[in-house]
């Protein structure tokens, strides 16, 4: 059981095209450091910590839902190198979501629990 839903999950991941959804170890080359919290949440609220190196590429933060629908979107000022923003999936289905942050051509994605 545990096999079929891990393959159904890799396959899932692949055709939404969140191959870096269930790794943790691939980050950017100026994105230092990414927290994300509560998660589980069970308010729906979550707060979006990153450090950033001073980098003249955009770099953009974005929470899909799992059919791969935009539900969020925000820009992160090139000048920024401390990123700390909350936004709230209370008026979304309780779920799995993807949290993508893209700098240049480098992506990171973290499963965000909405319970």
């Amino acid at each position: 059981m545990k096999k079929c839903l891990l393959t159904l999950l890799l396959a899932l991941s692949i055709t939404l095209g969140f191959s870096q959804s269930f790794s943790r170890t691939h980050i950017s080359e100026a994105i230092t450091h990414i927290n994300v919290y509560p998660n589980p949440s069970h308010s729906g609220d979550f707060w979006v910590k990153l450090e950033l190196l001073p980098t003249e590429k955009s770099t953009h933060v974005r929470v899909y839902n799992l059919l791969g629908k935009l539900i969020l979107a925000d820009k992160v000022s090139s000048n920024e190198v401390h990123y700390n923003k909350s936004f709230s999936l209370s008026n979304m289905p309780k779920g799995v979501y993807m949290l993508e942050v893209t700098q240049g051509d480098q992506r990171m994605t973290r499963r965000l629990s909405f319970i």
